[in-house]
């Protein structure tokens, strides 16, 4: 799938939180709302690539991981999991 990778550079503005999208896109059209057509269908990333990057932030001493995305409920419903 076409997404980029969760280890690409960031600057943290605490550095004790590291944000981590587990997701982008949805897969509703809500019809109030633009994300679907923002941020494409769901794409969600594997499991092993998630807790990759949460083990590599906490190495670099995050004391706080925040799970994001724009649809939680549906996520792994396009890769199985």
């Amino acid at each position: 799938k076409d997404r980029p990778g969760l280890d690409l550079p960031k600057v943290r503005r605490n550095r004790w939180i590291e944000i981590v999208p587990i997701n982008t896109g949805c897969l509703n059209q809500c019809t109030y709302c633009k994300t679907k057509h923002a941020r494409g269908v769901l794409n969600s990333w594997p499991v092993d690539e998630i807790c990759g990057r949460v083990d590599q932030v906490v190495r670099e001493g995050v004391k706080e991981i925040r799970l994001t995305s724009e649809d939680v409920g549906a996520y792994g419903r396009d890769i199985g999991t």
